[in-house]
Formats: structure tokens, sequence, C-alpha cells
């Protein structure tokens, strides 16, 4: 058992491929898998999983499912709020894009 926080984090939550997965992992993860969503705004992050959700759930259910997930706070381009995520995750998935401006930070605080 690991002693981070998470098992996996998804940043950049609020895009369209983050919002997809988030939304994925709210209905199809297992309970015991200890995950949170990331982005640089989490109101804006908190909406696009609503959204991706209300696409396969009815509405009360994906507020619900939605409530559920821990959405964190991370500008990719800050370099100590991208050690602090990766700090606290054994799998970052990262779906910032571009990815050659806004990786670096989070690639170098993994590898950190």
């Amino acid at each position: 058992m690991s002693s981070r926080a998470y098992d996996v984090i998804v940043n950049g939550a609020a895009g369209f491929t983050g919002r997809l997965v988030c939304a994925y992992l709210a209905q199809h993860a297992p309970k015991s898998l200890r995950w949170a969503a990331a982005a640089r705004n989490v109101p804006k992050a908190r909406d696009a999983i609503l959204s991706a959700l209300e696409e396969k759930l009815d509405h009360s259910a994906a507020l619900a499912a939605r409530d559920q997930i821990t959405v964190l706070e991370c500008d990719s381009t800050d370099t100590s709020a991208a050690l602090r995520l990766a700090q606290q995750t054994s799998l970052m998935l990262s779906l910032v894009g571009p990815y050659h401006r806004l990786g670096k930070s989070l690639v170098g605080s993994c590898i950190a």
C-alpha cells in the first residue's frame, strides 16, 4: 500500500480528454482506487466533469458522482505546485496541452 494520498491523479481535468477520463473513473473505477482530478481552475473542472457525466447519467446521478470527486488545484507551469501534486500520487495522468509548453514542470516533478 502506497503512503501517498492518491493512486492516480488526472491532471488537466477541465479539458476535453481530462473530463472524459474523470467521468469514466467516476463511473467505472473500483471503489478501492484512490484518485483525484487536478486543474488550474477547480470550479471549471467540476463543471466540465459534470457535463461529461451527464452524457452518461441523468442529472441527479451525475451530480452525486461529481460531488464524490476530489479536485485539486494545480497550475502546470508552477514548478512548486507541480511538485506538490506529484508527491501526492503514485501515477500521474497528464492531459494538459500543449504538452511541449505546459508539461515540462510536471514531468520534472514526477521524476524528482
